[in-house]
């Protein structure tokens, strides 16, 4: 029987939390992986979903099991936090981005540190690999996202339109498209060339993350809206409420979302 697995970061309990569909309800989990000593930033599942990786505050990544919970190994290298994780799309490699501004290549079956990619000149919040796993995109709170070969690690291009740090992407389809998700805009650039094909401008709205529906037609972000401030007797606290909403990438997008302006 195939059964799906749900992830859910308790980052103050400094554990992973793994679920099955079926045991929402009943608040059961199907396993625990504890083993970081620090809050728990970015979590992958191999492309098998044979195994989990994990990347810390506590500047280690760790690789699991995801049948047994086991332990396998533990990646060494990063100087501080490790934001992001992600495996290529065969499963022998994985990339992670640091708060040490660098991303590093892994080889997943025997742990060994391949490369260091540097250029970024701020913590690195995302990466992900092309769908052929040829290259790489990385995404930096330096508001650039730079793209490198997988194979040599050569920069192959740098896109420079985000103004503010770039926390989530994600490539379409046949890896010819990137979309990328910043505090205010979620870009979309065409690979080959580098340029930005379109831009949803989100004014003062921090987009954490954003996801392409696999057929391409739809685009999720989340975002976190600060709406104003709660007043009380001994203070002032803020209010935020956390949001996930469903963009039409279609013509209507603008009558389902209104205030969201499409740029060329």
């Amino acid at each position: 029987m195939k059964r799906t697995l749900f992830i859910n970061s308790l980052t103050l309990l400094l554990i992973i939390t793994l679920y099955l569909p079926n045991s929402f309800a009943q608040d059961q989990y199907y396993s625990i992986l504890a083993g970081h000593g620090r809050p728990v930033y970015s979590l992958s599942f191999s492309p098998d979903g044979s195994l989990l990786a994990s990347g810390s505050v506590d500047k280690y990544i760790l690789l699991w099991d995801v049948k047994s919970g086991a332990h396998i190994r533990t990646l060494t290298g990063h100087r501080t936090i490790v934001y992001s994780v992600s495996f290529s799309p065969d499963g022998s490699l994985l990339a992670s981005g640091s708060g040490d501004n660098t991303v590093m290549l892994w080889d997943v079956n025997t742990g060994k540190h391949i490369n260091t990619l540097e250029g970024h000149e701020d913590i690195i919040r995302s990466v992900s690999f092309s769908p052929n796993g040829v290259s790489l995109a990385s995404g930096s709170k330096d508001g650039t996202i730079r793209l490198w070969d997988v194979k040599t690690g050569e920069l192959l291009n740098t896109l420079t339109v985000h103004k503010e740090q770039v926390l989530s992407l994600s490539f379409i389809n046949d890896g010819t498209v990137l979309v990328s998700a910043s505090s205010g805009a979620t870009i979309f650039w065409d690979v080959r060339t580098g340029k930005h094909l379109h831009k949803l401008a989100c004014p003062g709205v921090p987009i954490y993350s954003a996801s392409i529906h696999p057929d391409g037609s739809m685009l999720a972000c989340g975002w976190v809206i600060v709406s104003g401030y709660l007043k009380r007797k001994q203070g002032h606290t803020s209010a935020h409420w956390q949001d996930i909403r469903i963009i039409s990438m279609r013509f209507h997008l603008t009558l389902m979302v209104p205030w969201l302006q499409v740029e060329d």
